[in-house]
């Protein structure tokens, strides 16, 4: 392939000496190349033309692309297939749906984020309530559920006093901070 290479620039600084038959039919083959290159850069420029256009006249609710793939990695053939796209975005659209519902989860994400601060702060800052026994046995289910890798479905009613132990982490999965003396000694490791 390097031959090739070398061999191709030597013929290419020869043109002058090339037959006036080829010579007229590489000037036609590149004008013919260039003007692909300008028809290819004119469709681009007015896709985005009519685009806008219609875009501006419905008021963001009709988009209209004509060459949809023109621009997009594909084959040759496939950027000039189909020849246009069209969405209607208005009220009642699916994509209207779609983005209302986007922003609603990010709404109450930010607003759960929000609400958690206070708790996590509370719950630094409080002294440690004392655990009932019934407290405890939560605790080893809630372990117990977690050394066999199931998940169990939150509980809606906690109390007060168990929200302000446990801190969210990033994931959004509750860790709950136990202090080493409120841990039992495992009877297998004691001699």
């Amino acid at each position: 392939s390097g031959t090739l290479v070398v061999l191709g620039t030597i013929a290419v600084c020869m043109f002058p000496l090339w037959p006036a038959t080829v010579r007229k039919g590489v000037y036609y083959l590149s004008i013919a190349a260039a003007a692909f290159l300008v028809l290819i850069i004119a469709l681009t420029v007015l896709r985005v033309v009519v685009f806008c256009l219609v875009w501006v006249a419905t008021l963001s609710r009709h988009h209209l692309w004509l060459l949809p793939n023109l621009t997009e990695d594909v084959g040759f053939f496939a950027s000039f297939w189909p020849l246009y796209k069209y969405e209607y975005r208005g009220p009642g659209s699916q994509a209207d749906k779609a983005s209302k519902n986007k922003k609603k989860k990010k709404k109450d994400k930010q607003s759960d984020d929000e609400a958690e601060k206070p708790l996590i702060e509370a719950a630094a800052n409080s002294p440690e309530p004392e655990t009932s026994p019934d407290n405890e046995k939560e605790k080893d289910e809630a372990s117990g559920d977690a050394k066999s890798g199931q998940e169990t479905p939150p509980q809606q009613d906690k109390s007060e006093s168990e929200s302000e132990n446990s801190q969210r982490s990033s994931t959004d999965r509750d860790f709950e901070m136990v202090d080493p003396g409120d841990l039992e000694p495992d009877k297998d490791t004691t001699p």
